[in-house]
């Protein structure tokens, strides 16, 4: 079974038999696949795909939320149901609130964007338990914030809580020049002219609504 997990879906399945086992108080199983991981990716050093495997296995294992933000940032925008799946793991060990916010909204965007309704759905419920009522796929101010793809409302949801055009970039592991183009973007959508302007509008219009 161990050797199957390379097959198409197999890292998907990696990360599930990791989380089964730890469940069920085998943590001999996880940890023989996370060696298994591990072992495959030291032996592929360049492919990034083994990389971010491996360490989403060892984030799993070890409740390391730092390797399982390097799995998210591994995985990229090429493997969006595998990066939603690090990003969800990864929330799931945010001690900060905040920090757990926006890990689970990046990945239930990448689920809504794929069409995975059932991983998406228990995301909802799991923002629900936690206060917050998911932005993505619509929110209070609808006429205003509809205009904004999800990448430029995960951009302004940072820097309306403070974050700088860098902190926001190294979050949602984007290039700081690609944060300003989306952020002139929401300027102009929501015709604003300043990140004031654009803070107080979005905690105004959703926060508050949330």
């Amino acid at each position: 079974m161990v050797t199957d997990l390379f097959g198409v879906s197999g890292r998907a399945m990696l990360a599930a038999l990791i989380a089964g086992a730890l469940r069920s108080k085998r943590r001999d199983l996880a940890a023989a696949v996370v060696e298994f991981a591990e072992s495959r990716a030291r032996r592929n050093p360049r492919l990034a795909l083994f990389q971010a495997a491996a360490a989403q296995a060892r984030g799993l294992l070890d409740g390391d939320r730092g390797r399982l933000m390097d799995a998210a940032g591994l995985y990229g925008e090429a493997r969006p149901l595998l990066r939603a799946g690090a990003l969800r793991d990864a929330g799931e060990l945010t001690t900060s609130a905040a920090r757990a916010r926006t890990c689970f909204e990046q990945a239930l965007e990448l689920y809504d964007r794929c069409g995975a309704q059932e991983e998406s759905g228990r995301l909802r419920s799991r923002l629900r338990r936690l206060g917050i009522r998911p932005v993505t796929g619509g929110c209070a101010a609808e006429a205003g914030w509809r205009g904004l793809t999800p990448a430029e409302l995960g951009v302004v949801r940072l820097i309306a809580h403070g974050a700088t055009n860098r902190e926001a970039a190294e979050r949602l592991f984007l290039s700081p020049h690609t944060v300003n183009t989306h952020l002139r973007h929401a300027f102009s959508k929501l015709g604003v002219r300043s990140r004031v302007q654009l803070a107080r509008f979005y905690l105004r219009e959703v926060d508050q609504s949330a």
